[in-house]
């Protein structure tokens, strides 16, 4: 076995003895053309290894789209790369806490 995925194990091991919810992120999939389908489950090699050893330790996990994980953790980004100015508004705005004086009111 490689080093990584030594580390890789005693970690996943050490999250699950701390009850711990473990995830597996997937990619998008690409069905002819540009038609991209988010959640499909798509995922590379060296995930196939990891989920295999999941799978043998009877380790119960979730599969979460990358996409929608990175929006939950970074909605404001998200948005802003979707030109959605309207979300970033709202979301940059719902964190301050302290409120801003309306000017020229």
């Amino acid at each position: 076995e490689e080093i990584w995925f030594l580390v890789w194990k005693r970690c996943v091991d050490k999250m699950v003895a701390q009850q711990k919810q473990l995830i597996l992120l997937t990619q998008l999939e690409t069905y002819g053309g540009s038609q991209d389908k988010p959640g499909t489950g798509k995922i590379d090699f060296m995930q196939s290894v990891q989920l295999l050893y999941l799978q043998q330790q009877g380790y119960r996990f979730y599969c979460v789209d990358i996409m929608d994980f990175c929006h939950d953790l970074q909605p404001v980004l998200t948005s802003a790369a979707a030109n959605d100015f309207d979300t970033v508004e709202q979301h940059l705005m719902a964190k301050r806490s302290i409120p801003v004086p309306l000017a020229n009111v």
